[in-house]
């Protein structure tokens, strides 16, 4: 197994641990450039106008309190999957930890990031699309894992590890990268 990335082992041992999952490796590659739309909660629109615009800093540091609370939130609940995953198989997928608040703190962060995006400043732009991005594959990921953990852990299973918990964290320690990632944004 090649060493994760100095930089960032966790997010890097998440990667290793995926690649080493059996099935089909191919996947289409991306299209880009993706069209972003941010998710709406029903608030009514708002003028985006120069005075309107958020604060890149505080977009920073709400994505990485967004990122650290995924982290924290998940770690428990994942690790008491994958420990009931022995002896109850049919509660594995019982993992939920995207509740209503914090989908609408993902809303609300992925508006500000998309107000930055179209702001014409090429800096704020690029602020902005990293935050959409980054907000968007972090919460992808958590209800991917919230959908398929189950299938996840037979993988892991069929590919001759029986080790859930390696070193007593999960096979695919998403709450160590997630918490890693947020050190970047705050």
């Amino acid at each position: 197994m090649p060493a994760p990335d100095a930089r960032s082992p966790a997010l890097g041992r998440l990667v290793e641990a995926a690649r080493r999952l059996p099935g089909d490796k191919r996947c289409e590659p991306r299209r880009w450039p993706v069209r972003m739309e941010p998710e709406r909660d029903g608030a009514p629109e708002q003028a985006c106008g120069p005075a309107a615009l958020p604060d890149p800093l505080a977009l920073r540091r709400g994505v990485g309190a967004l990122l650290d609370e995924l982290g924290r939130r998940l770690e428990p609940a994942l690790l008491e999957a994958l420990d009931r995953a022995a002896s109850a198989w049919d509660q594995v997928d019982a993992l939920t930890v995207l509740d209503r608040p914090l989908a609408a703190t993902a809303a609300g962060l992925r508006r500000d990031a998309e107000a930055l995006r179209a702001s014409g400043d090429p800096a704020a732009s690029a602020i902005g699309l990293l935050a959409l991005l980054t907000v968007g594959a972090a919460v992808d990921l958590v209800a991917l894992l919230e959908r398929r953990l189950a299938t996840l852990v037979r993988l892991r299973l069929r590919g001759g590890d029986r080790d859930l918990l390696p070193d007593g964290r999960p096979f695919l320690d998403l709450p160590a990268a997630l918490r890693e990632a947020a050190r970047g944004w705050a």
